[in-house]
């Protein structure tokens, strides 16, 4: 497989974008959890409200455990450490692979479809984990 230039040039450009939306939902996620803003109490607002204030901790989460179909926690699949070296490893390969399949498309159609990924793929992912009883730890008020 050869790569020439103005495809990997194309590519880093796609790269940076998307890990720059990645980053930049810490920022936002920081933002909305210490400021007093809050959205309307429509369903859509407050799922996406949930969405950013659990950002860090669903992109990057603190363990892995299994539950039971009560909600009763059995042990931990993952420890702290391990679960997020997994998640950033996890990152690693949804940003290249996303690079790779955007490389083609213009800025401002990758930015969208970063944010839509970075949204879209740790929904798919504990969707799938739920299935084998494996559940993030996610912690809030």
């Amino acid at each position: 497989m050869q790569v020439d230039r103005a495809q990997l040039s194309r590519m880093a450009k796609s790269s940076l974008a998307f890990f720059f939306c990645w980053c930049s939902g810490f920022v936002v996620a920081h933002f909305w959890g210490f400021s007093r803003l809050r959205l309307p109490s429509f369903e859509p607002f407050v799922f996406l409200s949930n969405q950013m204030f659990f950002y860090p901790q669903t992109v990057l989460p603190p363990g892995l455990q299994f539950v039971d179909s009560q909600g009763v926690c059995h042990g931990e699949f993952a420890t702290p450490p391990v679960s997020i070296l997994l998640g950033l490893l996890f990152w690693a390969v949804i940003g290249v692979s996303f690079s790779w399949l955007t490389r083609s498309l213009r800025l401002r159609f990758v930015v969208p479809l970063a944010f839509l990924t970075i949204f879209v793929a740790p929904l798919i992912v504990y969707s799938l984990l739920h299935i084998f009883s494996i559940e993030p730890e996610i912690t809030g008020p």
